[in-house]
């Protein structure tokens, strides 16, 4: 339950005339009445259980985001730092967040993903390597290469091969 103080009870008085009103409320207005209103609610230290709740809401509502922006685009080569914009978070934010959400470091997560997805295409064999290596987020055919076979045991092609057989 929200604690009122008197300063939440002037901002209520505040809007009344904005309810009666049968004009909409201009959408700048609305936004810095709602921040002065949330303002007045985490500055009253008896509403520390009701900010506290709040906040891990809309931190699991930002980890599905980050999750979601993660998944739909590891295959692009893109720097951290790119990832953290999309994400809307700081560089070290984002490591921080995705450490706990993925339990890994974005760097880790990032070529494992890649590879799985590399190692399913070149199974499904309508794919030259290249291609593959390619459209999973790598620009260095040869570091394609090494990165998968020290992830698999074999190199691209050998899998290929084995599947071509």
């Amino acid at each position: 339950m929200v604690r009122t103080t008197p300063a939440m009870d002037a901002f209520m008085n505040s809007m009344l005339p904005h309810f009666r009103n049968e004009r909409s409320m201009d959408p700048q207005l609305v936004d810095l009445k709602l921040r002065e209103l949330l303002l007045n609610i985490a500055g009253e230290p008896r509403n520390a259980a009701f900010v506290a709740s709040f906040q891990a809401m809309m931190r699991t509502r930002g980890l599905d985001r980050m999750r979601r922006i993660m998944e739909d685009n590891y295959c692009y080569n893109l720097s951290l730092e790119a990832y953290a914009r999309m994400c809307g978070r700081s560089l070290s934010a984002f490591k921080r967040d995705f450490q706990q959400l993925f339990n890994a470091p974005p760097g880790r997560w990032l070529r494992e993903q890649r590879l799985r997805r590399a190692k399913l295409l070149l199974s499904a064999g309508d794919l030259q390597v290249s291609e593959v290596a390619f459209q999973c987020g790598f620009e260095n055919l040869s570091h394609f290469s090494k990165a998968f076979k020290e992830e698999f045991g074999h190199s691209p092609m050998e899998l290929k091969r084995s599947i071509a057989r």
